[in-house]
Parts: structure tokens; sequence; C-alpha cells
């Protein structure tokens, strides 16, 4: 089983992976075998791994002796290995041991690699030993791109493995480039595969119930400013921002609300949903959910233009005749402005 495991993941990487990720120049490369006289298209290669994933995840081979092999791989080998990467993520969806595991060897191998940079640069004898030859974000990219290929056994592994990086302790101090890469991996996924979106966003609806974490909050800002499209018409978002609470104090929950700013000028569904819970929270009884509300508010004026001067009778109509919450908003602006003059 180790030699197949092996020659196929030699056979992808040198076929597939490499071709996907950046091209490197081998001026003194003289090797040729068959399949340099017989190309095969990307698309080809990709149906071949579909199917392989298939036969090992779904065929008669026990998951148990695949999950048993990828946890004796060598952390820094397992990054040299997209095929082994895309075998752990597709048998990680076998139930909670095989997800715990898989995902875990693969969020070592990636904080094995971050700390490894970390001591090049604090060490010039580490940084005059070999440099690494594993850039992460190119093969997390390389595994995104080629997720679309064969979504129903990998998507789901990967949004896993983005929220287990996410999930890294702040006291460590690989946890920046771990979240830095959970954050890349969701971006992409959302934007090139939108439906997979409010899978996303209902994860990340569960973590930020309550937590204190900012990465979470981070990573809801990011996924609203480069892939506004594919949030904005998620029903999860609105069930975020209606289910966020202050825990301790208000800043935490106020940075949720903040996380939407990308979204409220263009989105009258977000900003409404986020004008009604705030709105909502100015009457609440403690003084931690009116601080939030007011905290909200705030958040939607900094993103909003009301115009200063009086209004003609037909800019008032339309205006005023917009399906939104904010309209109530800018009447009492105006009936300010007006009682004031």
């Amino acid at each position: 089983m180790e030699i197949v495991l092996s020659h196929l993941s030699n056979y992808f990487n040198l076929k597939l992976y490499n071709s996907l990720g950046p091209q490197q120049q081998d001026s003194e490369s003289t090797t040729i075998d068959m399949d340099d006289i017989v190309q095969h298209s990307t698309k080809e290669l990709s149906q071949c791994l579909s199917t392989c994933l298939y036969h090992f995840t779904q065929g008669a081979l026990d998951a148990e002796i695949i999950r048993k092999h990828i946890k004796k791989w060598p952390k820094i080998q397992l990054l040299r290995s997209p095929f082994l990467i895309d075998l752990a993520l597709a048998v990680s969806d076998k139930g909670a041991t095989f997800r715990t595991e898989c995902l875990d060897a693969i969020k070592s191998a990636i904080e094995f690699h971050v700390r490894d940079g970390l001591r090049r640069k604090e060490s010039a004898w580490v940084r005059g030993s070999d440099s690494p030859d594993v850039d992460v974000p190119v093969l997390l990219k390389v595994l995104t791109n080629e997720s679309t290929n064969h979504r129903q056994f990998t998507v789901l592994g990967l949004i896993n493995l983005a929220f287990s990086l996410l999930s890294v302790s702040r006291i460590k101090p690989t946890a920046p480039a771990c979240w830095s890469n959970g954050k890349l991996i969701l971006v992409r996924l959302s934007k090139s595969q939108p439906e997979t979106a409010s899978h996303i966003l209902s994860q990340l609806a569960d973590r930020l119930l309550g937590a204190t974490e900012q990465q979470y909050s981070d990573c809801l800002f990011v996924l609203c400013k480069l892939t506004p499209v594919s949030v904005e018409r998620c029903p999860q978002l609105t069930t975020i921002l209606e289910n966020c609470q202050p825990v301790g104090d208000y800043i935490h929950a106020a940075q949720t609300y903040a996380a939407v700013r990308p979204l409220i000028s263009f989105s009258t569904r977000v900003r409404d949903s986020l004008v009604m819970v705030c709105r909502k929270g100015l009457y609440s009884r403690e003084s931690l959910y009116r601080c939030l509300a007011l905290s909200g508010f705030l958040t939607v004026l900094k993103e909003i233009k009301l115009s200063k001067g009086p209004l003609s009778r037909s800019q008032n109509s339309d205006q005023y005749s917009a399906n939104s919450y904010l309209t109530q908003l800018t009447v009492d602006f105006h009936a300010t402005n007006q009682g004031t003059a």
C-alpha cells in the first residue's frame, strides 16, 4: 500500500500539481519518458485524480490503512506531497477520529514549516542551511484551485482545515501565519465556488457566538471585502448579526459588526439587518447591549452618505420610498436638522 501511494504521489506531483503551481525552469533536464511524448491535458489528469480519490475513499480499501499511513508520514515530507494532502482531506470526512487525526497531521506540518521559517529569521546558522522548498500559500492555492474538479471529496476537508488553522492559540508564535493561511483557504473557496459560502458562514457563526478571538471577526471582514457577491446573499450573515452578543465587554462583538463594513454601502439586506438589530439593542436593560447598538449605528453612519441640504419633493419621495430601514434614519436626520434650524 505504501508503495502504491508513493508512486501515485510522485506521478501527480510531477504531472498535475507542479503544472498548477509556479513554473520552474530546468535547462539541464535531459530525461524523457512516455508521458513527455503522449501529452495529457490538465483536465484529464484531474479526472484521473478524482477517480483515485473515489476508489481510495469509497472503494473496498479500508480507510484505516490510509489514516495510519498519513499519520506516520514525516511532517516536512507531507507538504511536498499534495496528493497525500488531498487524500487526507478526502478521508477526513469518514468520521470524527479521521477528521481529527488527518487534519491535525496537515496542521502540524504547516506549523512545523512556519516554526522553521521563524528559526531561519532568528539564526544566521539556520539561514545558511538549505532553504525550504515548500511555499505553503502556493500549496494551499493549488489545492483549493484543484478542488473545483473533485469538490465532493476535498472541499469539506479544506473548510475544516481552514478553521483548524484559525483555532491555533494566539500565544503560539505560529498563530499569525496559520490564521493567514486559514483565511486564504476560505477566501479562495468562497470566490471560486460561491456555493460554499453558506457553509463557511455557518461554521464561522458557531465560532463567533460568544467568542473573544479576533481572528474570526477578521476572517469575516476579509470574506466580506474580497468575496462580497458570494457572502452578501447568504442568510447566515444575518444570523451572525442577530446572534452577536457582548461577552465581558462589547468590543469583540463590535468587531463583528465592523466586519460587515464592506457590504453596508451597497447591500440593503445587510444594512437593514444591522440597523434592525441595533435598534432592538437600544431598548435593552443592559448597558453593554446599548453600547454595542451605538457602535453598530456608528459603523453604519461611517459607510453611508446622508445629504445635508434640504431635499426637493421628488428627491424626498424617491429616497423615502426605498424599501430599507435606513430611510427612517434619514427621516430622523432631516427632522433633527429642520428642528434645530
